[in-house]
């Protein structure tokens, strides 16, 4: 091969891997707020319903769990909590307190703080999450 050939060669590849760096990103930014854009609709319609404190906690670990697999993660909440999924990226501490929480409540545990109260903070983190990618 001659070397003009090889440094085309060599300037395509770079320059698609440029084009795959920038690109990519892009497609889960635009992924990551349609997904936002959804979860903030059905928040507004959870939050009109009645129910109880304990069931509107359950149901907002369930909406995020919903943004997960949304974004690409098929396993139990947990299981994809472990592997840490970018829509969740700075608030993954978070999620996870709040997934504990959940799991205490759904097996009969007792919390310090009222289950309100937490769903106040479980509403705002969310709405936190989703503001990250929708402004």
């Amino acid at each position: 091969m001659s070397l003009l050939l090889v440094v085309t060669l060599v300037i395509l590849i770079i320059g698609w891997g440029i084009v795959l760096s920038i690109y990519i990103p892009y497609k889960k930014k635009k992924l990551f707020r349609k997904i936002a854009h959804q979860t903030i609709k059905e928040l507004s319609i959870l939050a009109s319903k009645e129910s109880s404190h304990f069931e509107y906690f359950l149901a907002l670990d369930v909406l995020v769990d919903k943004m997960v697999r949304q974004s690409g993660y098929s396993e139990s909440f947990g299981a994809n909590l472990k592997k840490n999924p970018p829509i969740l990226e700075w608030y993954i501490n978070e999620v996870w307190k709040f997934h504990k929480i959940r799991n205490s409540l759904a097996h009969g545990g007792q919390l310090q703080v009222s289950v309100r109260e937490q769903s106040a903070n479980y509403e705002r983190l969310i709405r936190n999450i989703c503001n990250e990618y929708t402004s």
